[in-house]
């Protein structure tokens, strides 16, 4: 489950007495925002795992009480928690109608990151934390029950993440301010302390930074510590998976890898469940792991993969670079994994003046109304959701030709669709630092030739970025990151 459990917990457990339960970016209660469910505070429903006196430990059941939540937070956001009973029944959804009358007895309060959408003309959202619980455990008959919860920024947040192209152990972060101020800027964080060729990046559901190294596997980093922006070393390892080319979180909290393998096995798709993906977020030092994938995907149809990308039904998309087409893998096929063809091969060619097929596909990514964008031969090319339901040949796409200094130098992948629906690109190091580009939604409708706005420009990110993150997935975008 991506949601965090906490049982019996006060606004400062003793448990947390080391962290000293403040609001800074390196506190954080074990498990909120941690990798998979690891460190999780929960003995039972009703169990007496270091549950403060008075609490669920000795928790009454019969009759009825009230509930009521208070949230604390820099700004309005409606929490996403509820309460689970202990005892069975329906839980309480603590964004409903308030006060709430439920049946007495312990519960366990559960919650989720919380997404602000961007304010006008801002172009990241905001994701927020549940950094403190005031809620022993206990829902008491006859009288009102009050559960406060207290949200953080996620320190990580609202900023565009990417990968320097010749810088291979680094990763940056820009601030939301900083893309709409422009001019040239520095990192506000910089990772990848330990890392020697970054691959790819990508966010989880609960706003933790994974990054594959190419030479020797996963490396991740906790939320909590994403706002601190001298370099620190992963929290945890997971060697053994080289070549990872590409990483993408599905709905589910599942982590997806995809391997170019230049020997056999061949190029395949590996997947870690959530809950296989645990860390301690306080630590201050690097844990290796060994954690085997649960489940392996190949295909005859794969060959040279770069990028992945989940569609909002939960399908996963991935670039067969050397065999010239896009591949989708259905949702029953990626729960039973093994050896199949893809459900949909999608190509593409053009059919004047000069016949011929799009060749070498390689970034990918889906925006609000569904549309795939791949970049394709220097270009970006737009398939509606009809043009995917079925293996199609798709005769001249929509078709956008991002155009650099002297018609060159912008690359058609990395890219990354932002709230107000524009898309990030990077502008080769030409005469100057490389930049971040970005064409606007009317340059996409348009197609054709588009030169893009150059937003800002910075010495860090070596001759381009190689891959674009934007934390948090704008809302009502498929989990792409």
């Amino acid at each position: 489950m991506n949601i965090k459990r906490y049982l019996s917990l006060g606004l400062c457990a003793a448990t947390l007495a080391a962290s000293g339960c403040s609001d800074d970016d390196d506190a954080i209660l074990p498990g909120d925002g941690g990798l998979g469910d690891g460190g999780l505070v929960d003995g039972g429903i009703g169990g007496d795992a270091g549950l403060p006196d008075g609490s669920a430990a000795t928790c009454s059941v019969g009759g009825s009480g009230q509930v009521t939540v208070t949230v604390v937070a820099p700004e309005a956001l409606t929490p996403l928690a509820r309460l689970v009973s202990g005892m069975g029944g329906a839980p309480l959804d603590l964004a409903g109608a308030m006060p709430a009358t439920i049946p007495a007895g312990p519960y366990a309060v559960e919650h989720k990151r919380v997404k602000v959408a961007p304010g006008p003309m801002q172009l990241i959202g905001r994701a927020y934390y549940v950094s403190a619980i005031g809620f022993d455990g206990c829902v008491r008959a006859g009288v009102t029950n009050t559960v406060t919860l207290t949200y953080t920024l996620e320190p990580g947040s609202a900023k565009l993440w990417a990968t320097p192209g010749n810088r291979a152990g680094a990763i940056v972060a820009y601030d939301e301010a900083q893309l709409r101020a422009g001019g040239a800027a520095a990192p506000t964080v910089v990772r990848g302390s330990g890392l020697t060729a970054v691959g790819d990046i990508a966010f989880d559901l609960h706003g933790n930074l994974w990054a594959s190294d190419r030479t020797t596997g996963l490396a991740a980093y906790p939320m909590n510590t994403l706002g601190i922006a001298a370099d620190r070393v992963a929290a945890l390892k997971i060697p053994g998976y080289t070549e990872i080319v590409s990483l993408a979180f599905d709905g589910g909290g599942n982590l997806w890898a995809a391997q170019a393998l230049a020997e056999q096995p061949a190029d395949r798709i590996v997947r870690w469940s959530e809950a296989s993906l645990q860390v301690d977020p306080l630590t201050t030092n690097t844990l290796t792991r060994m954690v085997a994938h649960n489940l392996e995907l190949t295909s005859a149809e794969l060959k040279g993969p770069v990028d992945m990308a989940f569609d909002a039904a939960g399908n996963l998309w991935v670039t067969s670079r050397d065999k010239h087409q896009v591949l989708m893998f259905s949702v029953a096929q990626l729960a039973a994994g093994g050896n199949v063809a893809p459900a949909v091969v999608l190509k593409a060619r053009v059919t004047g003046p000069i016949v011929g097929g799009f060749d070498r596909p390689i970034g990918l990514s889906f925006d609000a109304t569904g549309n795939l964008w791949a970049g394709w031969e220097a270009a970006l090319l737009r398939f509606a959701p009809a043009q995917l339901a079925a293996s199609a040949t798709i005769d001249d796409p929509h078709r956008v030709q991002p155009q650099g200094q002297g018609g060159a130098g912008v690359s058609d992948a990395p890219h990354a669709i932002d709230a107000l629906g524009g898309m990030w690109l990077s502008r080769a190091q030409i005469g100057g630092p490389a930049a971040l580009v970005r064409l606007p939604p009317a340059a996409l409708t348009a197609g054709g030739k588009q030169a893009p706005m150059e937003i800002l420009s910075s010495e860090a990110l070596g001759s381009g970025a190689s891959s674009i993150v934007l934390n948090p997935t704008p809302a009502g975008l498929p989990i792409r990151d």
